[in-house]
């Protein structure tokens, strides 16, 4: 014998009846959306790693990549936080990465220039 309580009625599909324990009654009610969970986007992980190892291009591309993922989702990916922080911080590392060869190219041409 099933207990009493509100099941998905049978003649209505996206509804509830309620059972009493041995019919259903008149009552009926619209059935509660399913909670379904969100899954973090593992380009926006991957992104934020590469971005940690120091990999400067790698990021950028990644996070770029998660985060239009994200969007397309519909809300059931997240992981923007995560594509972010890939991106600021891949950014920055080819920032440096720039500024090192700069100078190096700078000190380079310095160097061979004096006439020694």
């Amino acid at each position: 014998m099933t207990t009493p309580g509100w099941y998905p009625d049978p003649s209505q599909p996206g509804a509830v009846r309620w059972w009493d324990g041995q019919r259903w009654s008149d009552h009926s009610a619209p059935a509660q959306p399913v909670y379904q969970g969100t899954q973090t986007e593992g380009l926006a992980i991957a992104s934020l790693i590469t971005a940690l190892i120091g990999i400067p291009i790698a990021p950028i591309i990644l996070g770029h990549m998660a985060r239009a993922r994200i969007r397309e989702s519909g809300g059931t990916k997240d992981g923007d936080g995560l594509a972010i922080a890939g991106l600021v911080i891949g950014y920055l590392l080819l920032a440096l990465f720039v500024i090192i060869v700069l100078v190096a190219v700078a000190i380079g041409t310095g160097s061979s220039s004096s006439g020694y």
